[in-house]
């Protein structure tokens, strides 16, 4: 999973930070901490509880929310268990140092002081938990305002604290958030309003803009929203990477109802924004951004932009509109085309084969590879682009139908001819000779045979293995495979035909040679599994004899 940041990597000493009190006489070690049951607790349920926090973001943004929000709503019922257990051993161990005398207590366990401030942490975190569950039902359902309310119900003790309490500032934005998804707008900018006027730290302060724009946003003010993002440039040194999220949706939703050429000039501010936020805040927050901006302008269709057209094409393939992508991906290429920028033009349409590639359509892709390579055979990765086309005419060859296997194999033949043809020169022409040489439509069939049983379809590569098998001299290697598959089976029958073909190998091989040993010891082992130990024995005697020192 790709990084977020501290914000959700609360590990080690960041863990310390976060449930000790900003009061330096009551910082304990991490080593201390960290050899503390209830610590371990701790870092576990926070760890289930950012996945979770990824799983719910991205299931949202890239709208594939069915089996990513499932996945994300068991998640964090997970850490609010997980959480909420914590919570009732705080509750123990803090009923305990209440009644023990300082005097009286262990050096190493937990402080009055260290217990309450885990204990406001730890509804900060449940709130955290709740609001991530709340986002993965649908708006103003029953179960997320549940899911809000219960969130908010964490957080009293917590905002109430004096301002040196590291936990306070995080608990008001966390407050603000649930009281905006609540959509109790007047609330919500009462209490911002007056926690704005109290000095709050850079960082806290750049959230209070971002959920000030968040607010905006949901009021549909998109004028008040745009100054508002001017003045957050002006007014803040430091902007945090929600905020920075915020701005670029400001933008993008202020563009979607504006008119030409206002709208130009907002999607190109977008695409400014897009470029700072992955200058200044990692991957995460980069893919983030190019979802949104990919999928804002995604039907956008009189657009020429390649960059933006790129960033749509990729946010289709993200949230599982493959075809729409290809199709995105097909119009960059003619733009290139047009502009003369083959290289552009060629990594398109790569693209978009190695899409169709992915959707399992095998046939469409090998087409596409081919004719990408065939038509931009100076290309320097045209050669490579061909090659996948003959791998996938491979695989077509092996599990094409017994009716229709000739053909294929045939299209597999005149794949490896064009490309000696078209690159003889290239590194790839060896190992198009070396595949040339093995082209047989007996390995073919082999192959697709191991296919067969490696997915569990024994009926069928048995009888493709005894098809293999059934000429005058058959490979003594597809004779092996043919008799393992066979000592595998439940079925008598099928035993002892692999006993029968364990001894026509033994009989074709070298005495005492490897092949020799693997089929005398398979007979041996059929010959028990049947339940004929005497003939068995017989045998072994017998091998003992011949070959004395293979003891």
């Amino acid at each position: 999973m790709k990084s977020r940041g501290s914000h959700l990597v609360m590990r080690g000493g960041w863990l310390v930070c976060l449930f000790v009190t900003a009061h330096a006489s009551a910082q304990p070690s991490e080593d201390r901490l960290s050899s503390r049951p209830l610590y371990r607790a701790i870092q576990q349920a926070l760890d289930t509880l950012s996945q979770a926090e990824i799983a719910q973001e991205e299931a949202t943004l890239t709208g594939q929310q069915e089996e990513q929000l499932a996945t994300a709503r068991q998640q964090c019922r997970t850490a609010i268990a997980q959480l909420v257990q914590v919570k009732k051993q705080l509750a123990e161990l803090l009923r305990a140092a209440y009644e023990t005398r300082r005097s009286e207590r262990d050096a190493n366990s937990w402080t009055v002081l260290e217990l309450e401030s885990l204990q406001r942490n730890l509804k900060l975190q449940l709130a955290r938990g709740y609001r991530n569950q709340a986002l993965c039902y649908a708006e103003e359902s029953v179960d997320r305002v549940n899911s809000l309310s219960l969130a908010l119900q964490q957080l009293p003790d917590v905002v109430s604290q004096p301002l040196d309490d590291t936990s306070v500032w995080r608990a008001r934005v966390e407050q603000l958030v649930c009281l905006r998804l609540l959509k109790k707008l007047p609330e919500a900018e009462r209490l911002l309003a007056k926690w704005q006027s109290e000095s709050p730290p850079t960082t806290i302060a750049s959230r209070l803009a971002g959920e000030q724009l968040q607010i905006r946003l949901e009021e549909r003010d998109f004028d008040n929203a745009l100054r508002l993002v001017r003045n957050i440039r002006a007014d803040h040194q430091t902007v945090v990477p929600e905020t920075d999220d915020t701005i670029l949706e400001v933008l993008l939703a202020a563009q979607q109802l504006a008119e030409r050429p206002r709208s130009k000039q907002l999607l190109q501010r977008a695409l400014a924004q897009l470029r700072h936020i992955s200058a200044s805040h990692g991957p995460f927050w980069q893919r983030r951004a190019e979802y949104r901006i990919g999928l804002a302008i995604a039907h956008q269709v009189e657009s020429d932009d390649t960059e933006l057209l790129n960033y749509a094409a990729s946010s289709l393939y993200a949230t599982g509109k493959s075809k729409q992508a290809v199709a995105l991906y097909e119009r960059i290429a003619k733009i290139h085309d047009a502009q003369q920028q083959q290289d552009q033009q060629f990594k398109a349409l790569e693209t978009a084969a190695a899409i169709v590639r992915t959707a399992d359509d095998r046939g469409d892709a090998m087409q596409r590879f081919r004719r990408l390579a065939v038509e931009h055979s100076e290309h320097e990765r045209a050669a490579t682009a061909h090659l996948i086309a003959i791998g996938l005419a491979a695989q077509s060859a092996a599990e094409a139908a017994p009716a229709l296997r000739t053909v294929a194999f045939q299209s597999y033949l005149d794949l490896l001819n064009e490309h000696l043809k078209l690159w003889p020169d290239r590194p790839s022409a060896t190992q198009v000779k070396a595949w040339q040489s093995h082209a047989q439509l007996p390995e073919i069939d082999r192959q697709r045979a191991q296919s067969l049983a490696k997915q569990g379809k024994r009926e069928a590569a048995l009888a493709l293995y005894r098809e293999l098998t059934s000429g005058t001299s058959p490979d003594a290697v597809v004779l092996e495979e043919y008799a393992e598959l066979l000592a595998q089976s439940p079925r008598e029958r099928e035993l002892r035909e692999g006993l029968d073909i364990w001894h026509q190998i033994e009989k074709r091989s070298k005495p005492g040679g490897p092949r020799w040993w693997r089929s005398r010891r398979a007979r041996l082992a059929l010959l028990k599994q049947l339940g004929e130990g005497e003939r068995a024995q017989k045998l072994e005697q017998l091998t003992k004899i011949l070959y004395p020192a293979s003891d």
